[in-house]
Formats: structure tokens, sequence, C-alpha cells
């Protein structure tokens, strides 16, 4: 047996040197916070090689909060300034160390582990393990101990080849557990459960945890791995399918297409053929036409010079009888009167015309000067003038004074002729358009200045309506910067303080108590009634804001109060001030209105005035720094001060908005009289000119037309028989001379029509059209193959022309078919194109998408379909068989050991436990299948599995177990999982879970008491009290440790039998703990217990040594004590 002998602690918490002695069965007590937990952790960090202190003083609440730093650096409390407060600073060592004895090497052997600690997050760690006993100096050297470099030089000194040093707990652990007899890891996981030990848990779990020790593990890694190869195999297959399943689609498509651009084809040859066949007709056609026109065109020739030998010979004949007139003495008299009866009728036609023109111009002058300047005149005499500007009055008088003038003047042309032009004379008429034009500037003027002041009331009027809305809500509408000031001062403060801030305008704080008084008031405070205030402590911030926006937004007509300023001087206002007229509930408006108001003394007659400094009378005048003076009204006109102000305001806006709807009215009534003398008609010079030149003209009318009548009867005394009849004879000639003209004209026109038809048919259309024709065979020759056209395209066009008749009718019915076929094929190719696209960016390919013929993806789609798949699905299949192999040998299998494996060890326990009671009752542990896994169970240790060649592909097995092997193979490889198998949280999770062999287990422990009545532990649980609950717990635990050091099976076992229990037997009554220590002692186990001074006399009787730990401050230490005066401790 190894057991421990010594504990050395240097610099840990508040042990500053201290070395503690152990015995078989030890009993560690002491007040609360005495070190106790200080010890054992110090055990713990040693008999588990791990400095982690994730284990730190768990017995006392489940969960640690001390740390290594803490133990180290003697951690005394929290500073919330600075952190924590330590025993120890700067650089020390610290020491932990285990002797152990082996009894039957009869030589010690001792683990520890150095500490090197320079600042609170910098320090360095040395696990030890030498065969020797702690040396006598304790590692302390010149009174300090040694650091790690010095410890490794002692050792190498001292134990050369028997000493091991590392800095990884996990290598100093396997050590030590060779040391101590070849323990498994199992040791420190049952040392940590064991310390921290809390019975308040489900039997099942504590029994499976504490006692079965399986030695072999499940590992169903062999298994996943071909099932991630067979996933794997099983979605590249997936993938190919995928492949292969769109190069299905590329090949359908490709089809379609095919078949559509081999109809398109076809209709393109029967369209174009057609077109050819149609264009020879027409060639035929023109050709025709052209022979038809030249036997016209000759008839045309015949006729045409048949009529121009006729038509030589009448021109002749007429020419012979005209010779004979102008030989004839009666025809040439008759020639010169009637010349000159023209030439004098022409003159008077022109005289009078002249005149009529001349008469029309200057009637519409006169016309229109009449009509417009009276127009005018009405209009503007119809306005009130008191409602204008006396400057825009003045000018509308003189303008109407100008139009009655010039309408005055205008009577003295009552009539427009010849007589009246002659005596008004050049010089009378000059002087009219004078006076029309500027009457007519005038208005112009004046129309242009009324519309002006239109504009000007309008804006006006708008401006006033926006006030009189505002008046009307209630708000009086301040002057903008007054407006912008403050909205902006509020803005700023709301954003500094989170919340809004008051801020007034005086004028919108106080009201007028008397109107008596209001315009004084009003005119007296002037643009100081839009100042502003804000609470005194953020005057400050809004100086700052009125500073910074002055210039830009031009704010030159408010300020803002200095209200602390102004509180200081305390201002008060005096009896008879206008400060008494004025009210408001803001104390700030109040300050500052007595400070201005406060001194001016309100007076009822001027003459009260000099009796006071500042004073005022109702009426405005004022009296102030020695001088006398009256207010300007325009003070006052716009009230501001008060809710009386708004409505005062709102009457006052009401009135002038009337007044300028009338201004406005009456502004419009005079433009639009003006627009009449605006437009008189303007009479020119040259116009009074010609005017007074036709009148004169037209006297010389009469002479003239005395002239035609004397000409006319000596015209009707000529004899005019015989000239009148060459006259007719020739005129007859003339006729038919035109007539036969116009026929040849029409007839050359004809001939050149169709000799012009006949030259475009030859020069162009036949050449064209032959052109054309050969183009269009040289196309088909060239577009189609003789082999198509012999085997398809001229046997499909013969049936069609036999079918509908004519190729006209071939043209017309196959362009809509060739259209769908031309856009199926087009749709089909795009979708092609896009599947090709996906194949090769999908699988990356670098395949043509654009090629025509589908070679390749054909190709793909064999090699895929018929080679590539098929193999992967052979090898999906092996791959599965070989998984489902290794889920028999690898699971099945070890599974069933594991189970039998627990059962006898539970088996051996039972037998160690059989001769053992504990007050009349004797335990037992139990172990069956859980019932909701026995079917699974069943088929895990059936003998079949190892017996007889049997497996699970044995046909008398797998019909007897089909179910649970699927079930149990989806759980495990996650294949094909029933529904209530996949409600399971996860893979990971159902793998762990079914490949422990606990879960097909249901573990119990039965308590048989003197009558041999039986319960189980489960079942009673909750029924018992705290001492019965912990007396089966505790005998799993021991259990556990007997199995783990092999009590039982080797009598002769040399291994560490130790157990460390924390606040140990807490609920157990005094027979109770008799009974476990009696029990301690019959396994032979070394134990520390650990538990408050209360128990001292239920323990401290029963065990080799008692350790006792005090603690006085800052410093604790161990004391070995007799019973008795342990008693007294308790009792203290």
């Amino acid at each position: 047996m190894k057991k421990m002998t010594r504990l050395l602690l240097i610099h840990w918490h508040y042990f500053a040197r201290e070395m503690v002695e152990f015995e078989q069965l030890n009993f560690l007590t002491g007040k609360n916070a005495s070190g106790k937990s200080t010890i054992i952790d110090a055990l713990q960090l040693i008999l588990l090689g791990d400095t982690s202190g994730s284990f730190f003083n768990k017995a006392a609440n489940g969960r640690g909060n001390r740390t290594l730093t803490g133990y180290l650096r003697g951690e005394l409390g929290d500073d919330e300034d600075s952190g924590f407060n330590y025993l120890r600073s700067g650089r020390f060592t610290s020491y932990i160390a285990v002797e152990f004895f082996d009894e039957e090497k009869k030589r010690s052997f001792t683990a520890g582990c150095c500490f090197d600690t320079f600042s609170e997050n910098d320090m360095q760690k040395l696990f030890f393990l030498y065969d020797g006993a702690i040396p006598d100096n304790e590692f302390v050297e010149t009174g300090s101990p040694m650091v790690i470099t010095a410890l490794r030089a002692y050792l190498k000194e001292h134990f050369t080849g028997h000493h091991s040093t590392t800095d990884v707990g996990r290598d100093f652990r396997t050590n030590l557990y060779g040391k101590l007899g070849g323990l498994r890891e199992r040791f420190g996981q049952l040392l940590k459960k064991a310390v921290s030990f809390n019975p308040n848990v489900e039997i099942q779990q504590f029994i499976s945890e504490f006692v079965c020790d399986t030695q072999q593990t499940v590992d169903v890694s062999r298994m996943q791995e071909n099932i991630r190869s067979y996933k794997s195999l099983e979605s590249e297959a997936d993938v190919l399918k995928g492949r292969i399943a769109l190069l299905d689609q590329i090949l359908t498509i490709h089809q379609s297409f095919t078949v559509q651009r081999q109809n398109e084809m076809l209709y393109s040859y029967l369209i174009e053929r057609s077109q050819a066949d149609i264009k020879a007709i027409e060639l035929e056609a023109a050709k025709d036409k052209a022979k038809t026109y030249d036997a016209q065109l000759s008839e045309l020739t015949d006729t045409i010079n048949a009529e121009t030998t006729r038509l030589s010979k009448l021109q002749e004949e007429r020419d012979l009888m005209q010779a004979k007139l102008l030989n004839n003495e009666q025809a040439q008299a008759l020639q010169l009167l009637e010349t000159q009866i023209a030439e004098k009728e022409q003159q008077i036609s022109a005289l009078r015309g002249e005149y009529d023109k001349a008469v029309a111009v200057l009637s519409k002058c006169v016309s229109s000067w009449r009509m417009n300047s009276s127009a005018m005149l009405q209009k503007i005499g119809s306005i009130e003038n008191a409602l204008l500007d006396p400057l825009l009055v003045s000018r509308i008088n003189d303008l109407h004074s100008e139009g009655q003038a010039f309408l005055k003047r205008m009577e003295s042309l009552p009539r427009i002729d010849y007589a009246v032009i002659l005596e008004t004379g050049q010089k009378g008429l000059d002087e009219y358009a004078v006076l029309a034009d500027s009457l007519k500037v005038h208005s112009i003027q004046l129309a242009s200045r009324m519309g002006e002041e239109q504009v000007t009331l309008a804006e006006r009027r708008k401006i006033l309506q926006q006030e009189k809305e505002s008046l009307e809500s209630g708000i009086y509408p301040f002057p903008q910067d007054v407006t912008d000031l403050k909205e902006v001062v509020s803005s700023r403060l709301r954003l500094n303080t989170g919340k809004d801030i008051k801020v007034l305008v005086v004028a919108e704080a106080a009201e007028i108590k008397n109107d008596r008084w209001r315009n004084v008031i009003e005119g007296y405070l002037n643009t100081q009634k839009y100042y502003i205030i804000v609470p005194q402590e953020y005057f400050q911030t809004a100086l700052r804001v009125f500073d910074a926006i002055k210039r830009q937004r031009q704010i030159y007509g408010t300020g803002i109060i200095d209200i602390e300023k102004m509180k200081h001087i305390k201002p008060t206002a005096d009896s008879g001030s206008l400060a008494e007229e004025i009210a408001t509930d803001e104390q700030d408006v109040r300050l500052f209105l007595d400070y201005t108001l406060g001194r001016v003394k309100k007076c009822d007659r001027v003459g009260d005035l000099r009796r006071f400094r500042t004073s005022v009378t109702d009426e405005g005048m004022m009296y102030q720094n020695f001088v006398v003076r009256a207010m300007d009204p325009k003070r006052w006109a716009k009230p501001a001060i008060g809710q009386g102000a708004i409505q005062r305001r709102l009457e006052d806006v009401k009135k002038e908005i009337g007044v300028l709807a009338q201004q406005i009215a009456a502004c419009a009534t005079i433009k639009t009289g003006l627009q009449f003398s605006s437009t008189l008609v303007a009479l020119s010079q040259a116009e009074i000119e010609h005017a007074i030149s036709s009148a004169k003209g037209l006297s010389a009318v009469e002479a003239l037309e005395n002239d035609v009548r004397s000409l006319r009867e000596s015209l009707s005394t000529i004899d005019k028989s015989a000239v009148e009849a060459l006259k007719a004879h020739i005129e007859a000639l003339a006729n038919e001379m035109k007539i036969l003209s116009e026929r040849i004209r029409k007839d050359n026109i004809d001939y050149g029509k169709r000799e012009a038809i006949v030259t475009m048919l030859r020069d162009e259309t036949i050449p064209k059209l032959t052109g054309e024709l050969e183009t269009l065979e040289t196309e088909l020759t060239r577009k189609y193959n003789e082999e198509w056209l012999e085997n398809t395209g001229r046997l499909r066009y013969q049936r069609e022309l036999s079918s509908r008749g004519n190729a006209e009718d071939i043209n017309r019915a196959f362009p809509r078919e060739l259209s769908r076929s031309t856009n199926a094929r087009e749709s089909m190719w795009d979708d092609l194109l896009n599947l090709r696209r996906t194949y090769n960016e999908k699988y990356i390919m670098g395949y043509n998408i654009k090629a025509e013929d589908n070679e390749v993806y054909d190709n793909a789609w064999l090699e895929l379909s018929e080679n590539k798949l098929p193999e992967y699905l052979a090898r999906i299949e092996d791959t599965r068989q070989k998984a489902f192999e290794q889920f028999q040998e690898d699971f099945l299998s070890r599974l069933q050991n594991n189970i039998n494996d627990a059962k006898r060890q539970i088996d051996g326990l039972n037998n160690a436990l059989s001769g053992s009671s504990f007050g009349g009752d004797t335990y037992r542990f139990r172990i069956v299948p859980k019932p909701e896994y026995r079917r699974y169970y069943d088929m895990i240790v059936d003998p079949m599995l190892l017996e007889g060649g049997y497996n699970l592909l044995s046909e008398q097995f797998n019909a007897k177990y089909k179910e649970e092997i699927a079930e149990l193979f989806a759980i495990i490889t996650n294949e094909g999982a029933p529904a209530k198998v996949r409600e399971h949280d996860d893979y990971e999770k159902r793998v762990q879970a079914f490949t422990d062999y606990r879960t097909y287990l249901s573990f119990d422990l039965e308590v048989v008491n003197r009558d041999g009545e039986t319960q189980r532990l489960s079942k009673t649980l909750g029924k018992k009290s705290g001492g019965e609950t912990q007396t089966p717990f505790y005998i799993a635990v021991l259990a556990s440790f007997a199995q783990l050091y092999r009590i039982g099976r080797d009598k002769n076992a040399s291994t560490s039998r130790l157990i460390i229990f924390d606040e140990a037997f807490s609920k157990m009554d005094g027979e109770r703990i008799i009974r476990s220590i009696e029990l301690l002692r019959q396994f032979n186990f070394q134990v520390v217990l650990s538990a408050p001074p209360d128990k001292i006399g239920d323990i401290a009787t029963l065990v080799d040594r008692n350790l006792c730990v005090l603690r006085d401050g800052k410093r604790a230490c161990v004391r070995s004590l007799d019973p008795k005066r342990l008693e007294e401790i308790e009792y203290e």
C-alpha cells in the first residue's frame, strides 16, 4: 500500500510554512474560514496534477471562486479602488509537497509543485517527483524557499536518476499515478467527485459514475469514417446524377432546337423559291408590256404627223385673213378710237382707286381715335380717386384731360370726303396724328405704372392674408429675425439638456391692462418688446448661439435679456408709471418691464410732463432727457403685446385687406381703360400725303369722263359689218387651231409617257428583275445543297404548288410559320446556352456553349451515365457493407463486453459488501436492462453474436432482430433515421448516448433490513432522513474506490488507497458515522475526513489522527490534538 505520510505547505494562503502529518484515518477540523479547504485544495492540486483551480473549494457551495493566484499571494479581500488586497507581494516562492511511504518497498517518495511568483500575472511552476522523503530543510535555504532553478539543481544533486520534473500537469500526473500503484485516470475523476461529494443526485447517475469502471471504449470512428466515405460517395453520386439530369435537359433542348432549325430551313426555302418564281413571272410580264407599248407608240407617231400637217394649213389661212384686216381703213379707225377710250377709262379707275384707299385709311384712324378715347375716358372717370396714391391720381387726371381735349378737337371732322380732306389740309391732319400719338404714349406709360402698383398691392395683400391666418389661430407673427432667434436658441438648449427649456418673447408673455395706454406702451418699448428671455443659467449658451448666427441670419431687430445681471440691480416700478399698465405671469418678464417702464410716469396733460424726468401722455407726447417730442405713430401701428394686440391687429389687418382689394380693383379698371387709348391707330406722314394727293386727283376725273363720252360718240358713226365679218372668220380659224393644238399637245404628252414607260422597262425594270431573279437563284443554290433540294425542298415545294395553285399563295402562307419556327429556335437556343453555361459554371467545364452541334455534351452524358455513375453506385454499396460489418465489430460487440464487464464488477462489489452491515441493514448493487431499451439490450447481449458463427447478416439473427438492427444502425450512422430517431438533439449526441453501455442499463442500490425486507434506494430516496439517504451514497463512493484500488480482486495489490472527503458525514447520526468509519477500516482505506467542529464528538475518537486547523488573523497552522482537546475546541 502507498500511504500518504506528510504534507508540506510554504506560502500557501495563510500558511507561511507548515508540515502536516497523516495516519491511516485522519480527521481534519476547524472553524469556518480557518483553512481546512485550503489544505484539501493543496492535496488535490498535487494528486490531480492540475493548477487550473477549477476544483478549488467546490464542497463549500458547489462552485469555487478561489484561484491559484489568490492561494499563492494570499488573497485577503476585495479593494474597490485597486482590485484585491494580498498578504504577499513582490517576488516569492511557494511549495506544496506530499510525501508517501511504500509499505511494500519500505521507502518514501515525494511529489510536489514549486511556484515562482513575480507579479500578479507572472508566475512559473514546476512539478517534481523523486524517490525520498521531504528533506529536513523543507526546501528552505538561507531562510528562503528554493526557487525553481535551485530546486532543479538540488534534485539533480541529491536524487540523480531517481527524480523527474515537468511543467506539464498531464506528464506529472502520469508519473505520479504510476508511483501510486498504476492508478488509472479514473482516480483523479473519482477524487474530485469524492472531495466535493454531494449525495443529492439521481441514484442511476451516481452509481454508474462512481462504481462502474468499464475499460473497453466503444470506438465507432472506423464505422463513421466508412459512413463519411459512403456519404461522400453518395454525395458525389448525387452530383453525377445532377450532372446527368442537366445533360438530359441539354440533349432534349438541343433535339428540339435541331427540329426547329430544320423547319426554319424548309419554310425559308419555300418562301425564297416562291419569291424567285414570282420574280420570273414579273420579268415576263415586263417584257410583254414593253412590246405592247412599242406598238402604241408607232400608232401615236402617225396620228401626231397628220394633225401637225392640218395645223400648218389652218395657220396659213389665218395669216392671210389677218393681212386683209390690217389693210382695211375702217378697221384702222376703229382700232384708234377703242385704244383711246381704254386708256382714259384706265386713268379714271386708277384715280378713284387711290382716293378710296386714302379715305379708308383716314376713316379707320379717325374712328379708332374717337371710339377708344371715349372708352378710356368712361373707364377712368368711373373710379373713386381717393383710393389711390395721390401721385397716381394726378397722372390719371392729366391723362383724362388730355383725352377730353383730343375728343373736342375731333368734332371738327364730322365726316371724311375729298372736300374735308382738302379743307383740313396736310397741316391739320399732322396735328391730329401728333395728338393721337401723344395720347397713346401717355396711356402706355400710365398703364405700366398701374401694373406695377397692382403687383405691389397684391403682394401686400398676400402678406396680410398670411398674417390674418396666423392671428386667427392665436399666433402673433413676430418679425422673422425674432422668430429665427427664438427657434435656434430653443433647439440648442433642447439638444444640450435633453428637455424643453422655456424661451419667451417679451410681447407674448405680457398683457396691457388699459387700452388707453396701449399705443404709448407699444411705442415706448418699440423693438424692446421683441427681446427674448431665457432662464439665467442658460444665458451664456443663448449668447453663443446669437453671436454665431447674427450675420448669417441678419438678426438685428431683437436681443437677449441678461436676467442674472438685471436681478442684481433689483428694479422696481414707481407708482403712476407705465409699468402699472402692463401685467405678466412670468417673473423674469416682470423684472424687465419694471426696469424699462418703471420710471416712465403717466401724465394726463402735456403741461405736467416737465414734473418728471421721463414722462408720457396717452397721445404719445414724451418728455425725456430734457427734450419733449412726439412718438412716431408707426411705432404702434402694429400692436404686438398680449392677446388684446392680436385682436386689434386682426381688425386692422382685415380693414387693410378690404382697402387693398378696392385699390387692386381700381387699378385693374384703370388698366382696362388705358388699354383702349394704348391701341390708338397711328397715322403716318406718308398716309397723310397720300390722302391729300388722292383728293386733289379726284377733281380731274370729271374731265376724263367727258372725253370718254365724246370718243364713244365718234365710234358709233363708223360702219363695222365688213370688219366684223373678217374678225369672225379669223376667230373661227383661231378656235379650230386651238382645239387642234390641244389635241397635238395631249398626243405628245401621251407619247412621252408611253415612251418613258418603255424606256424604264427596257433600261431599268427588265434589267433589275433579271438581276434580282439571278440573285435569288444563286442564293438558293448557295444556301441549300443539292441533295437536300432533291430529297426534301423541291418535293415539298411541288406539293405546296399543287395544293395551293400558285407561288404567291405559297409566299403568303409560310412567313408566319417561318416566324414561329425562328422564334422557337431562338428561344430554344437561349435556353440551350443558359443550360450549357449553367453546366460549365457549376461543374467547371470549358466546353464551347455556342457550338451548334452537341457532340461534347452528348459524349459527357454517355461517359457519366454509362461508366462513372454505375461505378459510384457499386462503391457506395461496398462501403455500406463494410460499415454494416464494423457496426457489429466496433459497436455491438464492444457494447456487449462493456455490459458484461459492468455486471461482473457489480457482482464483485456485491461479494465484497455481502459480509458488512450498517445498523442492521445490508446493501447490494442492482443492475438490470432499462425497459425502454430492452429490445436493443437483448440483441446486444444475445450469445448468437459470439457463438455459433452468427453475425448481423445471418438469416436467423437478422430475422430475429431485423427492426432493432435497422434502428440502431440508423441512429449511429444517421442513415434513413425514422421520425422517433430524428427527435434527438443532433447526431453527435445520439452517437455519444448509444455507444455508452449505461444507456441500456438501470443501476440501483438495494437495502435489506434485519427482517429481510428489500427496498430500492431510487424509490425511497425522497422519503428517508438525510442520514439514511447519505449512507448508501457513501457506500457507492467507497465501492467505486474499492474497485479502483482493486480491493477484493487482488488482496496484495500495492496501490494507494487514499480518499478525501470535504464536509464529510454532514447529515449522518453518530451510529451511522461509526458504521461508515468501520467500513473504511474494513477496506483498509487511507482517509482524510474534513468536517466542522460540531462533528468532533462523533468522529474524533474513531480515527487515528485528529488535525485541527487554527487561524489567527493572517496566519494559520495545523495542530495534532487528542480527542478531549478537540472537544474543548468544539465547545469554545
